[in-house]
C-alpha cells in the first residue's frame, strides 16, 4: 500500500446514504482491499452514511485505500461493510490498516445488525486523535457476536480537523475453528509473489496434502490434492483470495494473496 499526499478536493464530495438492498450476506473469510473501486465510490455491497458535515467516505483508486476527511465542526460519517453472517459462540477477529494525514485523526468501530447509525450499538474501540504522518498500522480486533445472524461493521470518522484519515485492507476472519481443530497458521507460510499473475510460489514449514483457493466470500474456486509448492492461478479473475492448506498433522493453513 502506497501512502500518497493527496489535494482535499478529492474529497469534496456529500452524497446521501448508499446500499444496495439486492447484495446477500457472506460468510467468512470477508475481505475488502479498496483496489478495484473507483475514485469518489465505495465498494459494491457496502454503504455509507453522512450524519453531519460535509465529506463522505470515499475510495481513491491510485492506491486502493479508503479516506475521509473534514475540517468542519463536529463531523460525523460512516463506513459499512457488506452483511457478514457470524455465529453466536465464536470468536471473530477484524482487522485493518489504517493512518492519518497532516493532523491527528478520531475514529470509532462498531458492529451491528443493521448499515444505520442506529443499530451500531456494539462499540469494538475508539481510537482517539492518533498522531499522524506514521506509517500504516495494523488492527485487529476480537468479535463475540451475542447471536447468531447478519452483522455490518462499521467505521465512524469522528474529525480531525485539516487532515484525512485512511483506512485499508479491511477483513473479518474466523478466529476459532474449533469444531475440526483447525490452527490459523499464517505465519507458518510463505508465499510468492504477492499479488500474483500466473503461478503462486508456496514454502510451507508443515508437509501437506493438498490445498484449497478460496474467494472473499469463502466459496472454494479451486482444489488441490497433493503436495503443491507452485500453483496455477492465471484462470483467477483479478481481486483477492484466501490460500488454504490442507497439513499432515490435520490442521490448516490459510493466508491471503491478490490475484492480478
Amino acid at each position: 500500500m502506497k501512502i500518497t499526499i493527496f489535494s482535499l478536493y478529492l474529497m469534496l464530495t456529500s452524497l446521501s446514504t448508499m446500499f444496495n438492498a439486492q447484495c446477500n450476506a457472506v460468510n467468512v473469510p470477508y475481505v475488502e482491499d479498496f483496489n478495484t473501486t473507483a475514485t469518489g465510490d465505495i465498494p459494491t455491497c457496502t454503504s455509507r452514511q453522512l450524519v453531519s458535515g460535509a465529506v463522505e467516505w470515499q475510495a481513491y483508486d491510485y492506491d486502493g485505500t479508503l479516506m475521509v476527511g473534514d475540517a468542519g465542526p463536529n463531523p460525523e460519517t460512516w463506513f459499512y461493510t457488506q452483511g457478514v453472517n457470524l455465529q453466536a459462540g465464536n470468536v471473530y477477529k477484524l482487522t485493518f490498516d489504517y493512518f492519518g494525514i497532516s493532523v491527528p485523526q478520531s475514529f470509532a468501530v462498531a458492529y451491528g445488525t443493521s448499515p444505520v447509525n442506529s443499530s451500531m450499538t456494539n462499540v469494538i474501540q475508539e481510537f482517539l486523535d492518533f498522531p499522524s504522518g506514521t506509517p500504516p498500522v495494523s488492527a485487529s480486533l476480537t468479535i463475540n457476536p451475542p447471536a447468531t445472524g447478519i452483522y455490518y461493521f462499521g467505521f465512524n470518522y469522528k474529525g480531525g480537523g485539516s487532515g484525512v484519515l485512511v483506512v485499508d485492507n479491511v477483513s473479518v476472519l474466523e478466529s476459532n475453528l474449533s469444531s475440526s481443530e483447525v490452527q490459523h497458521l499464517k505465519d507458518a507460510v510463505e508465499i510468492y509473489p504477492n499479488p500474483a499473475k500466473d503461478y503462486l510460489l508456496v514454502k510451507n514449514s508443515k508437509k501437506n496434502t493438498g490445498a484449497e483457493i478460496l474467494d472473499v466470500s469463502g466459496k472454494v474456486v479451486f482444489s488441490l490434492t497433493g503436495i503443491k509448492e507452485k500453483i496455477d492461478v492465471s484462470e483467477l479473475i483479478r481481486g483477492s483470495y484466501f490460500l488454504v492448506i490442507k497439513n499432515e498433522d490435520g490442521t490448516i493453513s490459510k493466508t491471503k494473496f491478490i490475484k492480478k
